[in-house]
C-alpha cells in the first residue's frame, strides 16, 4: 500500500511541472558540387557545420555535427565540393529551439597580400543567431526542403574575397 502512495505521489509530481522538449530532427541529403574562386585565393582547409541552438534556463546552448566535407583542386580557379550526409538530432527536455543552420567554413590563403591566411563561413541554410520562426524551423527540419535548398546552393558556389578580407559567398 506505502508504495502505491509513493508512486501516485510521484506521478503527480511529475504532472505538476512544466515539462516540454523540443524534438529536432535535421538531415541533410549527400552533396556534390562545384566552387569557384578568385584567383588570388588558394583554399587549404574546409569544413561543414550544422548546428542549432537552444534556450535553456536563460543560457544559449548548442548542439553540432560536422559532415565530412571534400574539396578538391580541378584547375583555373575550380574546385569540386562533395559533402557526406548528415544527421542532428536531439531530444532535450526543458531546451526550446532558437535555431538551426548550415554552413561552409573555407580557410585559404590569400596571394595578394604575401599569402596571408583569409577565412570565411558560408550560410547555405538558416541562421544561428536570434531566433527563427516556427515555421523557419519546420523548414529545417522538413528533408525535402533542406534537399532542394542545398543542392540548388552547392551545385555551382562562387566565392569571393570581401574588402574587408574574408571570404564570402558572391
Amino acid at each position: 500500500m506505502k508504495i502505491k502512495i509513493k508512486l501516485l505521489s510521484f506521478l503527480l509530481l511529475l504532472v505538476s511541472f512544466n515539462v516540454f522538449a523540443d524534438n529536432v530532427f535535421v538531415r541533410t541529403p549527400e552533396l556534390t558540387g562545384k566552387l569557384t574562386a578568385p584567383a588570388v585565393l588558394n583554399l587549404t582547409d574546409w569544413q561543414t557545420i550544422m548546428s542549432c541552438h537552444f534556450n535553456f534556463k536563460g543560457s544559449r546552448k548548442e548542439s553540432v555535427r560536422y559532415p565530412q566535407t571534400i574539396i578538391k583542386s580541378l584547375g583555373n580557379n575550380e574546385y569540386s565540393l562533395f559533402i557526406k550526409k548528415g544527421s542532428l538530432s536531439e531530444t532535450l527536455p526543458g531546451w526550446k529551439l532558437l535555431t538551426c543552420a548550415y554552413k561552409l567554413l573555407l580557410i585559404g590563403k590569400n596571394s595578394d597580400l604575401n599569402g596571408r591566411s583569409v577565412f570565411g563561413e558560408i550560410y547555405l541554410l538558416g541562421q544561428e543567431h536570434g531566433e527563427m520562426s516556427t515555421d523557419e524551423l519546420k523548414d529545417m527540419q522538413n528533408k525535402n526542403y533542406v534537399a532542394k535548398i542545398l543542392t540548388d546552393k552547392t551545385q555551382d558556389l562562387k566565392i569571393a574575397i570581401a574588402p574587408e578580407g574574408g571570404i564570402v559567398a558572391e
